[in-house]
């Protein structure tokens, strides 16, 4: 008796190769190709100010402007300045006409800075209005073969609030009656009545 072998496949077709190589490619060619690149931040013909964002915001702050030390921006700058009288008197009249207008009108936003300012400054500090709390008493009451206990029922008048400046004191009534009628006591029902 003659065993046959059966020949074994170690290895994928040549399907599978093409296949996992082409979905294989883009993934590694991709890695090595990342849209971010640090080594050069500012484009060659950009012509403003390269800097860094910390160096920009500080001079920002401060209102230092880095092209004012720049000799050939000073000569570009120069050059475009002669060419454009005009149009620099009418922005220069026009910001004087603004600062005028400004200086009539109150800015809205230095007052409510204002305000804030003297709120932060107070020297009382926010306080609650507690609620007015009123408490009833319930009488007993026979209703049938039921007899309901007398007991109290406390219910809020008003809410509680904030108050973060002084207002002056309300008038709160000085005395709360209840009163019953015949009917209410069957049914266990309360008035109050201020006076």
């Amino acid at each position: 008796m003659a065993v046959l072998k059966q020949k074994t496949k170690y290895f994928p077709s040549r399907d599978y190769k093409l296949l996992l190589l082409f979905f294989l490619f883009p993934l590694i060619y991709g890695c090595g190709m990342t849209p971010y690149r640090s080594d050069f931040s500012c484009p060659p013909t950009y012509s403003g100010i390269c800097a860094s964002p910390i160096d920009a915001y500080n001079d920002s702050v401060n209102d230092i402007d880095p092209r004012q030390f720049d000799p050939r921006w000073q000569k570009k700058r120069k050059k475009w300045e002669e060419k454009n009288k005009e149009l620099l008197e009418a922005r220069k009249q026009a910001a004087l006409k603004k600062q005028e207008s400004s200086a009539e009108a109150p800015n809205y936003r230095a007052e409510l800075f204002r305000e804030l300012r003297d709120l932060i400054e107070a020297p009382e500090t926010p306080v609650v209005i507690p609620p007015k709390i009123v408490r009833a008493l319930v009488l007993g009451t026979p209703d049938g073969k039921m007899y309901v206990a007398p007991h109290y029922v406390f219910f809020m008048l008003d809410e509680p609030r904030w108050v973060l400046r002084k207002i002056p004191e309300r008038l709160i009534p000085a005395s709360f009656t209840v009163s019953t009628s015949q009917k209410s006591r069957t049914a266990g029902e309360v008035r109050v009545n201020a006076k």
